[in-house]
């Protein structure tokens, strides 16, 4: 269910939000189990293109590097990208872009194979949801697959509920449900486009 706090946080305050806490999520074993199981949910062993929204610090988007042709990793924090092309400065693959999602999308050439959303969408309200999720189903084309994980606990300026999210993400009837995994800290669920 989506829930609007009384008083929203600004843009400024997920992004302090987020900065304080970069260093600790890269190196938790929380993050990497969850990035190991959305690696191995994946439906094929190699892409030709991926889009990643919300890419942080790039601890998701150096596995997709190893696995994708040509990834797009967007977020709106410009310090989580500083970071991420850090990290990242020899994978020639990868493109990084400031985007304040969904009404800031990446240029892409085609439909993409990939789209990877991991916690990022419950800052968002449902109107934005509901355009993020039109936007991907957009750039989605028969065999492309989309994969949403994102956390299930409470937090100061989370917007929307997981499985709400979700269901908006999901609601394309090209789409097939291919994965779905839910342990006691995050839901990930993966469709697949079908003709």
């Amino acid at each position: 269910m989506f829930q609007i706090p009384p008083t929203l946080p600004t843009a400024g305050d997920l992004l302090a939000a987020f900065d304080t806490d970069t260093p600790d999520i890269r190196s938790a074993w929380f993050e990497r189990r969850r990035r190991a199981m959305v690696m191995a949910s994946l439906g094929r062993r190699r892409y030709h293109s991926a889009l990643e929204l919300g890419c942080g610090t790039g601890g998701m988007t150096s596995l997709l590097a190893a696995r994708c042709d040509h990834v797009t990793a967007c977020d709106m924090s410009t310090s989580a990208l500083v970071q991420a092309r850090e990290q990242l400065d020899h994978a020639a693959n990868v493109r990084f872009l400031p985007c304040r999602l969904p009404r800031d999308w990446p240029t892409l050439a085609s439909p993409v194979q990939l789209i990877v959303l991991c916690d990022m969408a419950y800052y968002l309200g449902e109107d934005d949801t509901r355009v993020l999720a039109a936007r991907c189903h957009e750039h989605m084309a028969p065999g492309s697959e989309l994969v949403a994980c994102h956390g299930l606990h409470a937090f100061p300026g989370r917007r929307a509920e997981t499985r709400a999210i979700h269901a908006i993400l999901g609601d394309d009837p090209r789409l097939r449900e291919t994965v779905r995994l839910e342990d006691g800290d995050f839901l990930l669920q993966i469709w697949r486009c079908v003709p």
